[in-house]
C-alpha cells in the first residue's frame, strides 16, 4: 500500500505540474498569437470554439490532496460567515439611515456606547434657535412643551385664585 500510495503522490504531482506547464503554454501562445498579425502565420483556422491545445482528461479537484481540500473549505466557510455579518451590518445600517425612524436611528447610537444625556447635548448644541429648540423638544416630548405652554394660563389664573382665596381666609379668620 504504501508503493501504491508513494506512486499515486508522484502521479498527482506530475499531474499538477503538467497542469501548471500546460496553463503557462497557453498563454504563451495566446501572447504569440496576440501580437503576430494572423496573415504571416501560415496556420489552419482553428475555429471560435476550438482551444489551443485541448486537454479533456484533467481535473485538478480531483487531484487536491485532503488537507488542501479541508483547508479550502474551512476558508470558504470563514469567508461565507464574514461576508454574511457584513451583509447583516450594512442593511442594519441601510435600514436605520435610509428607510428607518429617528427612533432607529437613536438606539443604533446607544448601541454604539454613547449615553443618552451626551446625545441630548450634542442635539441641543446644534439647535440654532430658540424656535428650532422647541420644535426638537416637542418632537422628542410627544408635544410635552405646547402642552405645559396651554396649561400656563391655567396655572396662572389658578395662582391668583389662590392669592384671592388666602386673602378672603385672612379676612374671614379676623372677623372671628
Amino acid at each position: 500500500q504504501e508503493r501504491f500510495r508513494s506512486a499515486h503522490e508522484r502521479l498527482k504531482t506530475c499531474r499538477l505540474g503538467y497542469l501548471a506547464d500546460l496553463w503557462r503554454l497557453r498563454r504563451g501562445i495566446e501572447g504569440v498569437m496576440a501580437v503576430v498579425p494572423a496573415e504571416d502565420l501560415d496556420l489552419e483556422p482553428l475555429g471560435a470554439t476550438r482551444e489551443i491545445g485541448p486537454v479533456h482528461f484533467f481535473i485538478p479537484d480531483h487531484y487536491l490532496d485532503a488537507w488542501t481540500v479541508e483547508h479550502l473549505a474551512l476558508a470558504t466557510k470563514a469567508c461565507k460567515e464574514g461576508l454574511r455579518e457584513e451583509i447583516r451590518d450594512l442593511t442594519q445600517r441601510l435600514n436605520v439611515l435610509g428607510g428607518g425612524t429617528w427612533q432607529q436611528l437613536l438606539d443604533l447610537i446607544l448601541e454604539r456606547g454613547v449615553s443618552l444625556p451626551a446625545v441630548a447635548g450634542i442635539v441641543m448644541g446644534s439647535c440654532g434657535d430658540a424656535e428650532e429648540r422647541r420644535r426638537v423638544e416637542n418632537h422628542v416630548t410627544d408635544g410635552l412643551a405646547d402642552r405645559l405652554e396651554a396649561l400656563r394660563p391655567t396655572v396662572e389664573q389658578f395662582e391668583a385664585d389662590m392669592v384671592d382665596f388666602a386673602g378672603r381666609g385672612l379676612a374671614v379668620d379676623q372677623a372671628i
